[in-house]
């Protein structure tokens, strides 16, 4: 997916991925979902001049969720790399970050339960 205005995937509500190849290059951000963005398993790269990895819900304190279960992914984004703004949740997987303003950002909490992350500055 190449992205030349806008967001290049968005769930107006949630956003499930589950499995595949997809690679993203985005103007904004690269892969969002307001209330929840789920994936699960595939091989994901995505490069945005925004948030690479979003879920936008700020109204909602329960909402705006990240959550990864396995697969292999890389966000490099100028701005966060993965951005929640409530909690962001990894089960496993292999996540490999780029130099954005923050790696992980969330509003409430970030779990991880197994799993790799590394940087790729």
């Amino acid at each position: 997916v190449v992205a030349n205005y806008g967001d290049a995937i968005k769930g107006k509500d949630s956003l499930y991925i589950n499995g595949g190849v997809i690679e993203i290059d985005a103007v904004d951000d690269g892969i969002t979902g307001r209330d929840l963005l789920q994936i699960t398993d595939g091989t994901i790269t995505v490069r945005s001049q925004s948030d690479a990895i979003k879920s936008s819900n700020d109204v909602d304190p329960t909402l705006g969720n990240v959550i990864i279960d396995g697969g292999v992914i890389t966000a490099i984004g100028d701005s966060d790399d993965i951005q929640a703004e409530n909690r962001v949740i990894i089960n496993g997987g292999t996540l490999s970050l780029g130099d954005g303003e923050d790696g992980i950002q969330s509003g409430n909490a970030t779990e991880m339960n197994g799993g790799t992350v590394t940087s790729v500055k």
